[in-house]
């Protein structure tokens, strides 16, 4: 198989790796999470208006979840391939 460019399967990302460590560093992840959690399960609000307090519980935010899951399990697996209709076919030409 012909060598091809990009990066190559298990190699570190040494670009992000000062990032992460400092990250590492300063943030204290665990209260991360448990802001998340408090998102997921949705939160109380309160808001004054005209002198009025309201107070109600905002909706489980959808993000926050799918991060919590990225996090938890990783990315799913983007589709490179998609399907055509029964008898179609994909032409890529070469602009060279």
């Amino acid at each position: 198989m012909a060598k091809r460019g990009g990066s190559r399967k298990g190699k570190p990302n040494k670009s992000t790796q000062d990032i992460k460590k400092l990250l590492d560093e300063r943030v204290d992840f665990g209260i991360v999470i448990d802001k998340l959690m408090e998102l997921v399960n949705g939160v109380q609000v309160q808001k004054v208006n005209g002198g009025q307090i309201r107070i109600y519980t905002d909706k489980p935010d959808s993000f926050a979840a799918k991060i919590l899951l990225e996090y938890r399990f990783g990315k799913a697996p983007q589709p490179t391939d998609f399907h055509l209709p029964e008898g179609k076919r994909l032409i890529i030409e070469d602009e060279a």
